[in-house]
């Protein structure tokens, strides 16, 4: 509309892709992923569909839960810059004190 323009934004965004949730892992992903580590590998056969979970190891465990996945990181970065595009007029100069991004867990 002419003659309006934006002077403020309240933004809610969800986190990006992490790897998993602490509240996931005690009754799905921790029984999995111990019960795949028992798992004698060796009785996949090599030339079997399966074979490649002979070396396959998880890139899930409790030290690495709710960190952002490569392309989370990507997809949050894309995201905030898009914002700061749109929004540039109401953002203060990068070395502004006042200017803080607010963020939760």
């Amino acid at each position: 509309m002419q003659g309006c323009r934006t002077v403020a934004v309240a933004m809610l965004a969800r986190h990006g892709s992490i790897t998993a949730n602490d509240d996931e892992w005690p009754e799905t992903l921790g029984p999995f992923v111990e019960k795949f580590a028992e798992y004698d590998a060796s009785q996949i056969p090599e030339t079997s569909t399966f074979s490649f979970l002979r070396d396959l190891t998880t890139p899930v465990t409790e030290d690495t839960m709710e960190q952002f996945t490569e392309p989370g990181a990507k997809d949050a970065k894309a995201f905030a810059q898009g914002l700061a595009e749109r929004y540039k007029e109401l953002l203060p100069g990068k070395k502004d004190p006042a200017f803080k991004w607010v963020y939760s867990r």
